[in-house]
Protein backbone atom coordinates (compact mmCIF):
# COMPACT_ATOMS: atom_id res chain seq x y z
CA UNK A 1 0.00 0.00 0.00
CA UNK A 2 1.21 3.36 -0.54
CA UNK A 3 0.12 7.08 0.03
CA UNK A 4 1.06 10.30 -0.85
CA UNK A 5 1.95 12.73 2.08
CA UNK A 6 0.96 16.33 0.91
CA UNK A 7 2.42 19.49 1.69
CA UNK A 8 1.13 23.09 1.28
CA UNK A 9 4.34 24.95 1.65
CA UNK A 10 6.90 22.42 0.75
CA UNK A 11 7.74 22.00 4.76
CA UNK A 12 5.03 20.92 7.11
CA UNK A 13 3.46 17.29 5.70
CA UNK A 14 0.22 16.03 6.80
CA UNK A 15 0.60 14.11 9.76
CA UNK A 16 1.86 10.44 8.42
CA UNK A 17 2.70 7.40 10.77
CA UNK A 18 2.75 3.77 10.30
CA UNK A 19 -0.92 3.31 10.42
CA UNK A 20 -2.68 5.87 8.23
CA UNK A 21 -6.62 6.31 8.85
CA UNK A 22 -7.39 6.73 5.04
CA UNK A 23 -7.38 4.23 1.77
CA UNK A 24 -4.33 3.94 0.09
CA UNK A 25 -3.62 6.19 -2.55
CA UNK A 26 -2.23 3.09 -4.45
CA UNK A 27 -1.84 -0.74 -4.41
CA UNK A 28 1.14 -2.53 -5.53
CA UNK A 29 0.31 -5.82 -6.18
CA UNK A 30 3.55 -8.34 -5.25
CA UNK A 31 3.31 -12.32 -5.39
CA UNK A 32 3.31 -13.85 -1.80
CA UNK A 33 6.26 -16.61 -3.32
CA UNK A 34 8.37 -13.78 -4.03
CA UNK A 35 12.12 -14.16 -3.49
CA UNK A 36 15.26 -11.56 -4.43
CA UNK A 37 14.98 -8.91 -6.70
CA UNK A 38 11.17 -8.13 -7.26
CA UNK A 39 9.96 -5.40 -10.02
CA UNK A 40 6.36 -4.22 -10.67
CA UNK A 41 4.97 -1.68 -12.95
CA UNK A 42 1.68 -0.55 -12.18
CA UNK A 43 -0.28 2.42 -14.32
CA UNK A 44 -2.70 5.05 -14.14
CA UNK A 45 -1.82 6.57 -10.31
CA UNK A 46 -3.60 9.43 -10.43
CA UNK A 47 0.00 11.79 -8.76
CA UNK A 48 -1.09 14.84 -6.68
CA UNK A 49 -0.16 18.32 -7.87
CA UNK A 50 2.43 20.09 -5.83
CA UNK A 51 4.73 19.41 -3.45
CA UNK A 52 4.59 15.28 -1.48
CA UNK A 53 6.68 12.29 -0.40
CA UNK A 54 5.82 9.01 -0.81
CA UNK A 55 4.89 6.35 2.23
CA UNK A 56 4.61 2.44 1.68
CA UNK A 57 3.55 -0.07 3.79
CA UNK A 58 4.06 -3.77 3.66
CA UNK A 59 0.16 -4.56 4.33
CA UNK A 60 -0.30 -8.36 4.69
CA UNK A 61 2.36 -9.49 2.30
CA UNK A 62 3.70 -12.11 4.02
CA UNK A 63 7.17 -11.65 2.91
CA UNK A 64 10.04 -9.56 4.82
CA UNK A 65 11.46 -6.57 2.86
CA UNK A 66 15.25 -5.43 3.34
CA UNK A 67 15.80 -3.31 5.67
CA UNK A 68 17.05 -0.57 3.30
CA UNK A 69 17.30 -0.96 -0.66
CA UNK A 70 13.58 -0.82 -1.45
CA UNK A 71 12.94 1.92 -3.87
CA UNK A 72 9.58 3.19 -5.76
CA UNK A 73 10.54 4.95 -8.74
CA UNK A 74 8.00 6.83 -10.46
CA UNK A 75 7.06 9.02 -13.57
CA UNK A 76 4.62 11.19 -14.69
CA UNK A 77 3.07 11.37 -18.16
CA UNK A 78 -0.03 12.71 -19.60
CA UNK A 79 -3.23 10.84 -20.94
CA UNK A 80 -3.14 11.02 -24.77
CA UNK A 81 -6.07 11.99 -26.50
CA UNK A 82 -7.58 9.86 -28.74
Amino acid sequence: NGWFILSIDGTNYETATSAIARAPDFIIPVDATASGPLRRTIQRVPIPVGNFKVMASNNGLGLTLAASGNTIIMRPSSVQAQ
